[in-house]
């Protein structure tokens, strides 16, 4: 539940101030990359510690 509060706040966020890019933190979620990329037409990239491919 907090995740989606936190997530539905920075997508608002993300729109006012209008980023040229967004990084999702930790990188091993894509259907929240996809959510964050559709809502917003901003590019997202994933960082964090990555051990598989």
């Amino acid at each position: 539940m907090l995740d989606s509060l936190a997530l539905d706040h920075n997508l608002t966020l993300i729109k006012k101030v209008k980023h040229d890019l967004v990084e999702v933190l930790p990188g091993l979620t894509p259907s929240v990359i996809m959510k964050i990329h559709i809502k917003t037409i901003i590019p997202v990239i994933a960082g964090g510690l990555i051990t598989t491919k």
